[in-house]
């Protein structure tokens, strides 16, 4: 009869080795020969359910989202307890049991529905499963958090190396766990807090828990995740097993992620680089995408169709692995509601920065077909594709500066964005359309490109961003500059900093000495909105 055993630590010290066989002093210790593993064993067993082969099904939409499925991937825990339990033929009950048992494990509470968050640990740790966020774990109060969150909030351990100062882990792609953390998400947004996802992450932020160079991807993720749980909610406003892993209309996601009026502009766009292309709205109107939870991805350099087609069945998204990766972020998106496979499969390219205005905008270009995106066969038929450039600039209040001539001061506890100029050519109340092609080569491509920059952070150009909480989301890109964390956050002594230029910056006021300067500071000032890409000849009512 097959068995195996587990051996369970009641305490975690990474530092210290097991001792030696020889000396070991109790009378229960079994020798075992030297090239044995000793503890701690961390290679723990992942996505091994058997008799699972998602190549020999047809699969749709909701046949993915179903707990019984979303169980075979992750740590055996999930299937082991769903198939093992004697109440199989219940399958809906215990989906809703699975997923309570998920959400109670990864917050390391009893009870899941309590009104009051647990301890700001648990929040980070749910907040992590979606975002899939680095942390600096240079600092021991960051590595005694991380520490926490492998103890008692389901994160996993990848490596130890042998020196022991440190391990690496984190939160891999377990559809089951995103689930729950989706759901964990909503009731406390219900319940305590509707900004408890960027509150969590200003708080950690401000301890430099996260990578300096990370927020802009941190702050974008997190715009993409509420506005997609927004749009679950929208057309799922029913509680349901599993809701937020159904996945909604893409049409849906953009209107919860872009305020009305830019939302509008974004489903009446043509493609830039194809001539009397269908709108977006019509051209995905069947479109759907579905994303519980971000993952790494080492292979951005080879992304192709093939792999969003996995990554849509495990409700994931991709991110760029490497600070050199030419696209930040790819949302799978599947073009109809039937079966599933790579040929109804494109996404959404997106690019983060924490610069831009409309200038700039105009000269990124996200080209899906030179990165080899779409299969090259003859075969292929166009697919249409979204390529975004979230440049999330914070415009910052107005301070003096040495010299007489105002500027924007960085510092997160003055970070709110100013008031956009009523005449600023970006404003989404005048969003641009910028008639030139951003093709790379004089022929039409072959799959349909909707092209578009979304610039600034606030709520006049996200929905999901009340004028209240402006400042929240400036604090928290600001949080990154270069002296966040000086001693003296006033504006006078800040700007005194920045006149020993320590970098130049026309935002910062370097140039304040040369006659003319405000042609270099008048650059950066211009309002929040959004500049659209079109095919040369298009005609738009808002063209200008």
């Amino acid at each position: 009869m097959p068995f195996f055993a587990i051996f369970l630590s009641t305490a975690s010290h990474i530092s210290s080795f097991a001792r030696p066989t020889g000396n070991v002093s109790s009378s229960r210790f079994v020798y075992i020969e030297s090239e044995n593993p000793r503890a701690p064993v961390n290679e723990t067993p992942f996505d091994i359910a058997p008799n699972f082969d998602v190549g020999s099904r047809d699969l749709g939409v909701r046949d993915v989202s179903q707990v019984s499925f979303m169980a075979n991937f992750g740590r055996p825990l999930w299937w082991a307890m769903l198939h093992g339990s004697s109440r199989f033929d219940e399958l809906g009950a215990l989906g809703f049991d699975l997923l309570d048992l998920a959400r109670r494990k990864l917050i390391g509470d009893r009870d899941p529905n309590e009104t009051a968050l647990p301890n700001t640990i648990a929040a980070l740790a749910v907040v992590d499963v979606r975002l899939c966020l680095d942390h600096d774990s240079c600092r021991a109060q960051t590595r005694d958090v991380l520490d926490e969150m492998t103890r008692k909030h389901m994160r996993i351990l990848y490596s130890m190396p042998q020196h022991r100062e440190y391990y690496q882990s984190g939160y891999p792609s377990e559809p089951i766990l995103a689930e729950a953390a989706a759901m964990q998400l909503d009731h406390w947004r219900n319940q305590t807090n509707r900004t408890v996802l960027i509150d969590t992450l200003l708080s950690f932020v401000q301890n430099t828990h996260l990578n300096v160079g990370d927020r802009a991807e941190v702050v974008g993720r997190a715009l993409l995740t509420e506005a997609y749980d927004r749009a679950i909610i929208a057309e799922h406003p029913a509680l349901s097993e599993a809701r937020f892993s159904q996945g909604c209309l893409l049409t849906s996601f953009i209107r919860e992620l872009l305020t009305e009026e830019a939302a509008l502009a974004v489903l009446e766009s043509q493609p830039d680089n194809v001539p009397d292309g269908a709108t977006f709205g019509n051209a995905f109107k069947d479109a759907r995408v579905r994303f519980t939870h971000f993952t790494k991805l080492d292979d951005e350099e080879s992304l192709i169709t093939a792999m969003l087609f996995v990554a849509f069945i495990r409700g994931m998204a991709f991110v760029a692995s490497s600070d050199e990766a030419f696209i930040d972020v790819v949302i799978p998106v599947s073009l109809r509601d039937e079966k599933l496979g790579e040929s109804v499969m494109t996404g959404i390219l997106i690019q983060f920065k924490r610069w831009g205005h409309a200038r700039t905008a105009a000269k990124v270009e996200i080209d899906a077909e030179r990165l080899g995106f779409f299969p090259s066969t003859h075969e292929s038929h166009p697919r249409p594709y979204c390529a975004l450039i979230m440049q999330l600039k914070v415009h910052p209040p107005k301070g003096v500066i040495p010299g007489g001539q105002e500027k924007g001061v960085l510092g997160e506890q003055r970070a709110e964005p100013s008031t956009p100029r009523e005449n600023a050519p970006g404003l989404v109340s005048k969003v641009k359309r910028r008639l030139e092609s951003l093709r790379s080569t004089e022929r039409d491509a072959t799959h349909p490109r909707y092209h578009f920059s979304v610039y600034g952070c606030s709520n006049t150009v996200y929905k999901g961003i009340l004028e209240e909480e402006n400042r929240k989301y400036a604090a928290l890109l600001s949080s990154g500059n270069t002296f966040h964390d000086h001693g003296r956050q006033t504006e006078e002594q800040l700007a005194e900093v920045w006149r020993m230029k320590p970098s130049w910056s026309a935002a910062m006021g370097s140039y304040h000495w040369v006659e003319g300067a405000d042609i270099i500071s008048n650059v950066l000032d211009e309002g929040d909105g959004v500049v659209i890409s079109q095919y040369p000849g298009y005609e738009g009512e808002n063209s200008g």
